[in-house]
């Protein structure tokens, strides 16, 4: 950097070394440095953020954003934390490894735990359980005579610690009565004692806190430990976090914002991070690997990657017919005066229009595609676009206009000729079937000779299932998971070990796909139109990932700003924001047309610009999707085509949506009137509750036991548990956004069960009166041997699954329902994730109205996970007075 101050190294002041088969100093000792400028063993991105947190202020707070679930060097963060401030740091931590690492870190030889001592917390007490795999035998009486020390060091607030909190809630410990080493009790005489804590660290905040309502209840609960003056540092794991600019207000901190698109294209970091990881390897030093590779924020798989083919598109597919087809399609499309189309109609068109773009899309052969559409008789469900095609012929036919009944056949007529061109096609397994490879084929081709990959699909809707069976063809091994659009762009996973197959363009709401931190992303093209669009999608990719990097770059200056305060330090001289702003305003004077590509930039235009990073990067701080849209609509001719298909998205989304209203309110349906007492106000008042929700209650006041169901098994004299005083907010509506329904890598389909449930309960009023006549019929007209008490569970909805799924299939049969026989596989599994929802919230929530019904609870003393469940139900809980059910 030349005479540009830098921040202070943190191991000039913390030369910290790791045990790991042998001593391995974390710094340069010698002249061969791995890191231009510094003299440590670590990363760029880690040295600069422990170089912060050495160098702001005792009292400032910091996020730190990387897409990684673990904070790799919270370790050394805990120490670095404890030393400067001088007080106890409380670690809210995901992974045990933490409490492990920092027992083999050394200072000066010295084990760093005999100065700042640390243990995990365990049902309000301190175990001190030292890693020491080195030890020596007579290492445990050498421990033993340091009890005094120990007890001095947890015992006294003013001495600082690191305590390390895995139990999966955040909870608070502020004093502790008794202390463990090794499972042995060495607490003091003078008994319960503050832990003196200054600072809380929290690992992966956002699987916490992702939602208004778990935000919102967040601050309120943070505010108490705020007011007391406590240093947080939060870490967060989703680089397009919706709440990251509200936290870091909220706690006025400072933002180390290190998405992998940042570290990608910035220039200094680039440079310095592939000189860095290059060293790594040239190293071939399996220890240092191993200790560098536990602590580095980011890894030597990303930098692997070669920008140049990143994403890749795949170009062997020959396009036939289908853009000739698209562009008559579409000229039929652009003369209809869609204003005059019959309103009965419109959806239809619509359709129609959607699937000129979705074909382009599929990967199964578009024949077998899935449309949902409405059908008079049956209402939504999924058609294959072959029998689809049979109902938008006889619609025109019967509702169209004769102005405009021929366009609209013709709009017909080239879809399905589209349609035709990519169905005959070659097939996977049947080499005489065609010549012309299709994205099916493609696909399954690169999956079976890459059968050793992590693979996740990316696909259409309609076209799940139908992917999910042509892999039943392959032996996969469980390496691919076939996920939606939409659901992959709402999952917040670690994705390095991951190809990303895509079948084409993504909408404005799905391209935080293409920004997580995928091995490698390739797109399925056909040549022409399919393939246009990808390559421009791909440039507009590169205009936000400037964006992100402005971003990056305005939060890092607030850093610098402090730490630089009293020198003459200039963020246009930096070569961080140098290179940054020299690239930025290349790509303004390109596309103002003032300059041309090959032009070389004089750096002096540089100077007049020299604001330009402070003035401008509001604009560039708002979510990719915006980013996405503000971009598109100043190119609204190059990106025309997506524009048009984001609108008709969202044109049929608030159609299904206003139309499935419509029907509800029109159909017949049961209701549920309820009189009710507030238990905590004695207030007396009566609601309605939905037939087809579940709702939790319990019998006893005396001896809780949660249940589950609909209305029609609640009687007089039990419990109703309202949340948030709201009737319409069933138990899987309130665990979804309390907790979440997320497993590792897929988000729970919560919608599919509440489906099931509303079917079940809407089919038993309108055709039985009792449990039994109903379990007798299923046993009549199926094969199943189910008995009555678990059949019970089902209709009365105290579960989300079946214990056989080809119960569901039997029940859709009994129902003729082709919900239930459609979707009883996917039904089955989605239920049995909620279920282990449900029985980890029985347990918490237990506790929870039991300390409400004994007027014993303090929101001061509770978890955050706690103050979630009282924020919803301190008030209501009801004893029912009676109930009554008509239609």
């Amino acid at each position: 950097m030349g005479n540009i101050p830098a921040l202070s190294q943190w191991y000039d002041r913390y030369p910290l070394r790791m045990e790991y088969n042998g001593d391995n100093p974390l710094f340069v000792e010698g002249r061969k440095h791995l890191n231009k400028n510094s003299k440590s063993f670590l990363s760029p991105v880690t040295n600069l953020t422990l170089n912060t947190i050495s160098s702001i202020s005792d009292n400032s707070n910091l996020i730190i954003c990387i897409p990684s679930s673990r904070l790799k060097p919270l370790p050394i963060i805990s120490y670095i934390t404890a030393k400067n401030t001088d007080k106890s740091v409380l670690v809210f931590n995901r992974y045990k490894i933490h409490h492990k690492l920092y027992h083999l870190l050394k200072k000066e030889r010295l084990f760093i735990w005999n100065d700042i001592p640390a243990g995990k917390i365990y049902k309000g007490n301190i175990k001190i359980n030292p890693y020491t795999p080195y030890a020596t035998r007579r290492f445990k009486d050498e421990l033993k005579s340091k009890i005094p020390i120990l007890r001095e060091q947890f015992f006294n607030p003013a001495l600082p610690k690191v305590l390390f909190n895995r139990k999966g809630k955040i909870e608070f410990t502020e004093s502790i009565s008794e202390l463990f080493l090794n499972e042995e009790n060495i607490s003091s005489e003078a008994g319960e004692s503050y832990l003196g804590i200054g600072n809380v660290i929290f690992e992966n905040l956002d699987s916490n806190v992702y939602s208004d309502y778990t935000f919102d209840t967040f601050k309120e609960w943070i505010n108490h430990y705020i007011d007391q003056g406590l240093r947080f540092i939060c870490h967060i794991s989703n680089p397009h976090y919706k709440y990251l600019e509200s936290l870091k207000t909220h706690f006025n901190a400072y933002i180390l914002y290190f998405p992998f698109s940042f570290l990608k294209t910035n220039k200094d970091f680039q440079e310095k991070n592939t000189y860095y990881f290059e060293k790594i390897k040239e190293k071939e030093d399996t220890n240092l690997f191993y200790v560098v590779d536990s602590l580095n924020l980011d890894n030597l798989s990303f930098y692997e990657k070669d920008a140049d083919e990143f994403p890749k598109i795949n170009t062997s597919l020959k396009q036939g017919n289908i853009d000739e087809y698209f562009n008559r399609g579409m000229r039929y499309i652009n003369e209809i005066n869609e204003h005059i189309i019959v309103e009965e109609l419109k959806p239809l068109y619509y359709k129609i229009k959607q699937l000129y773009f979705k074909i382009y899309k599929t990967f199964c052969l578009p024949y077998e595609f899935n449309v949902r559409y409405f059908d008079d008789e049956l209402g939504f469900r999924y058609f294959n676009l072959e029998y689809f095609f049979k109902i938008a012929k006889n619609e025109i036919e019967n509702k169209s206009k004769e102005l405009q009944k021929e366009s609209l056949k013709n709009i017909l007529l080239y879809l399905y000729k589209m349609m035709i061109e990519l169905s005959q096609c070659k097939r996977f397994g049947e080499q005489k079937s065609y010549s012309r490879i299709s994205k099916y084929y493609a696909l399954l081709d690169f999956i079976a000779n890459n059968s050793k990959e992590k693979i996740v699909i990316a696909v259409q809707q309609g076209e799940k299932s139908i992917i999910s069976e042509k892999l039943s063809l392959l032996d996969v091994n469980g390496n691919v998971k076939v996920l939606t659009m939409n659901k992959l762009s709402r999952i917040m996973g670690k994705f390095s070990e991951y190809f990303l197959l895509l079948p084409g363009t993504l909408l404005p709401s799905q391209i935080n796909i293409l920004f997580k931190d995928w091995k490698n992303i390739l797109y399925f093209a056909y040549e022409g139109k399919n393939q246009k669009w990808i390559e421009e999608q791909i440039q507009l990719i590169e205009k936000i990932d400037i964006s992100k990097e402005e971003v990056s770059l305005k939060y890092l200056s607030e850093v610098y700003k402090e730490v630089f305060s009293d020198s003459n330090y200039k963020l246009e001289e930096d070569p961080i924001f140098k290179n940054f702003l020299e690239k930025k305003q290349k790509i303004r004077d390109a596309e103002q047309n003032r300059i041309s590509e090959n032009e070389s930039f004089k750096v002096s235009d540089l100077k007049k610009k020299s604001n330009m990073f402070e003035e401008e990067v509001i604009a560039s701080s708002g979510t990719i999707e915006d980013m996405c849209k503000k971009i598109m609509l100043k190119d609204i001719d190059k990106y025309k085509d997506t524009i048009e298909e984001e609108k008709i998205d969202s044109f049929i989304k608030n159609h299904e949506r206003e139309r499935e209203e419509k029907i509800n309110e029109e159909k017949e349906h049961f209701e549920c009137v309820i009189n009710l007492k507030n238990i905590t106000t004695e207030e007396k008042t009566q609601k309605n509750l939905d037939v087809d929700r579940t709702y939790m209650y319990f019998k006893d006041i005396s001896e809780i036991n949660i249940n589950y169901g609909f209305p029609y098994s609640l009687k007089k004299g039990d419990y109703l548990v309202l949340f948030g005083d709201n009737v319409k907010t069933s138990i899987n509506d309130f665990i979804q956004e309390t907790f979440g329904l997320e497993d590792e890598f897929d988000i729970i389909d919560y919608e599919l069960i509440d489906e099931w449930h509303k079917r079940l309960a809407n089919y038993f009023l309108n055709n039985y009166s009792y449990y039994k006549d109903f379990h007798r019929d299923f046993i009549k007209n199926t094969d199943s041997q189910i008995s009555y008490n678990e059949f019970r569970h089902w209709i009365k909805g105290e579960v989300n699954y079946t214990k056989d799924p080809i119960d569901l299939y039997n029940l859709g049969k009994l129902m003729n329902d082709p919900f239930f026989i459609d979707n009883y596989i996917q039904i089955n599994r989605e239920g049995t994730k909620i279920q282990i929802y449900h029985q980890k919230i029985t347990r918490r929530i237990k506790k929870i109205i039991k300390n409400i019904l004994d007027r014993n609870i303090s929101r001061e003393d509770i978890s955050f996970e706690e103050r979630l469940l009282l924020e919803k139900i301190e008030r209501c809980i009801y004893e029912i007075l009676d109930l009554n059910i008509q239609r």
